[in-house]
Order: C-alpha cells, then sequence, then structure tokens
C-alpha cells in the first residue's frame, strides 16, 4: 500500500495494487506514478517510465501527446512514433509511415481508453478533408503478461503522405486531451 495525495481535492488516499486510479474523495483521475511503476513490476515492457521519458528520446511530432497521455493518471505510453512517410532512406525508419503508440491501462480501464481513442480518430467536421480521407485504428493486443494490465499496440492508418501521418497525429492529440478531461 502507498500512500499518495490526489492532485484534485489534495486529501490523501491509501493505494493498493488494484487501484484503479481515481480519488475515492473527488472521483478525478489522481495524476502520479503508481501505476505505471506497479504495470512495470507485473511486467509490462516501457522502454522509458513515463517520469523518465525525454523529449530528445521521442520523435518530435508527438512528443506533446505522449507528454499529455501520459500526464493522464490512467493510461501510458510504453512506446510511440511518429510515422515516417518522409523517410528517403531504406531502413526501419523507411517502413515506419504510420503514428504509433503502444498505450497501457489498468485492465479496469481498457473499455474507456478503447472508446475514447476511437472517438479521437473521428475526422472533426472543421478539418476541411473532402472525404477522401480516412483513419483506422488497427489494434494489436499485446501478449497478456499479467491479467490487471492492458497493452495494446495501435497504428493509425492508412497513411501514405506526410500529410496524412500529420492528420494521424491530430487524432493522437485528441486521444491526448480526452484523456485528461
Amino acid at each position: 500500500m502507498t500512500n499518495i495525495n490526489c492532485n484534485g481535492c489534495q486529501m490523501p488516499t491509501f493505494v493498493t495494487e488494484l487501484w484503479a486510479g481515481l480519488c475515492p474523495s473527488c472521483a478525478k483521475p489522481m495524476k502520479n506514478l503508481v501505476l505505471p511503476q506497479q504495470a512495470y513490476k507485473a511486467g509490462i515492457i516501457f522502454y522509458d517510465l513515463p517520469d523518465a521519458l525525454q523529449p530528445e528520446n521521442i520523435d518530435p511530432l508527438i512528443w506533446p501527446a505522449v507528454k499529455r497521455i501520459n500526464e493522464s493518471g490512467w493510461v501510458w505510453t510504453a512506446e510511440s512514433c511518429q510515422g515516417h512517410p518522409d523517410a528517403t532512406e531504406y531502413g526501419a525508419w523507411a517502413n515506419n509511415v504510420r503514428p504509433m503508440l503502444r498505450l497501457v491501462c489498468h485492465r479496469v480501464d481498457t473499455g474507456k481508453m478503447l472508446s475514447l481513442l476511437l472517438e479521437a480518430v473521428k475526422q472533426p467536421p472543421d478539418s476541411g478533408l473532402d472525404g477522401l480521407h480516412f483513419f483506422k485504428v488497427e489494434l494489436w493486443p499485446q501478449p497478456r503478461r499479467t491479467p490487471d494490465w492492458t497493452e495494446i499496440l495501435v497504428y493509425i492508418s492508412p497513411v501514405h503522405t506526410v500529410f496524412d501521418r500529420d492528420q494521424g497525429i491530430k487524432a493522437v492529440e485528441r486521444f491526448a486531451e480526452m484523456v485528461n478531461q
């Protein structure tokens, strides 16, 4: 059990391994690193824990959204890529054209995370797109390392151009805002 203070109401709260991330006093997400550290200890692989991420280690177009997602207090990025449809050389970057996130959340929050993700990829009415540009979410559930955590690899596709990739980044940014509401 760990004692932490809620960011919303400042009430001290004791959290356990099965804590869902909501303050029992004010019901707001508690922004802390107890859960990602617990996920890591349970076997979820993070390239860097959310509190250790540095902007220079994350693709610049996706960094603001990654940072915002990790501030949510209930869903985190374990891996990310902005997509590189503009790569001119062969190799890993040339084939990696789609925005990608590997998201981690507590099992009880999986439905909420997926619902927000699907809402985020809808083209907003003011996007100015002509209906020819569409996105789908490609989900690759990762092998369950632990029953208490969900880990999903998410691709925003299809992406064929830099414009498409940038629209996919906007969807990731919308998701980052939604998880913080």
